[in-house]
């Protein structure tokens, strides 16, 4: 190690203690020391000097407010400290609810108004002339324009979409002309949700469910009509003269 080195380290060792040199460089300072004179008579100055510094800065009289006063102070500035966090919270707070707010206002400007007179309209349309009604129903919903068989559109009760087995299926209602019956056309489109290959009719006690498919004619839809049993069948809600109408 050279001289300049060594005092070099040495300052360093003066500010920030052996800590800051490391055991191979504080080794290695030792010994240049113990070889050279000058810069161990250099060593030996700096601690000296700092030693009496330390000495006559402790014998320094401290006034007695001082304490107070530094409290003081710090309190103050921990004050100032704590409003500006405050304040810069408040702010993020109040930026936050701001956009809040707006994203409220645009939820509720974009619902759309709900419209008696277009529900009515709607409701007449239907009673007015339910086969225009349910033709539209159809092409909205992309489906054939016929249905597979002649069902009677005078009387039909409801179009739109049932539950079934978790999934929304298109199904139209058509009421028994004299009894508290009815009859339900299900459309279960090809590429729907359901597995259709083992599709097959069914009955029960009450009810009967056939099942229509026919790919020429009806690309892409199974209908499933289920209606009530007994021996008029599907005949109550059919069109009464299929031929002529």
């Amino acid at each position: 190690m050279r001289c300049d080195e060594a005092r070099w380290y040495l300052e360093l060792r003066r500010g920030e203690g052996n800590e800051a040199l490391g055991p191979e460089v504080q080794a290695a300072l030792e010994e240049h020391l113990r070889d050279c004179e000058p810069c161990a008579s250099f060593a030996r100055t700096e601690e000296r000097w700092d030693r009496q510094l330390s000495e006559q800065l402790r014998q320094v009289p401290v006034p007695a407010h001082l304490a107070d006063v530094l409290l003081t102070q710090a309190a103050v500035y921990r004050g100032q400290a704590l409003r500006f966090r405050l304040y810069r919270y408040s702010a993020v707070a109040a930026s936050l609810l701001l956009l809040a707010g707006l994203a409220w206002l645009g939820y509720r400007a974009s619902r759309p108004s709900f419209s008696t007179e277009q529900l009515v309209l709607l409701h007449d349309s239907r009673l007015q002339d339910p086969a225009s009604y349910f033709h539209r129903w159809l092409e909205q919903e992309g489906l054939p324009p016929e249905l597979p068989e002649p069902l009677d559109l005078n009387l039909l009760e409801q179009v739109g979409y049932e539950v079934i087995q978790g999934q929304k299926v298109p199904v139209a209602l058509f009421r028994h002309p004299q009894r508290a019956e009815f009859a339900r056309v299900y459309f279960l489109r090809q590429n729907g949700p359901f597995r259709l290959h083992r599709l097959s009719d069914a009955d029960a006690s009450h009810t009967v469910a056939r099942v229509i498919a026919d790919p020429r004619r009806f690309r892409g839809v199974t209908y499933v009509i289920v209606y009530p049993a007994g021996p008029e069948g599907l005949n109550p809600f059919l069109r009464p003269n299929p031929a002529t109408s």
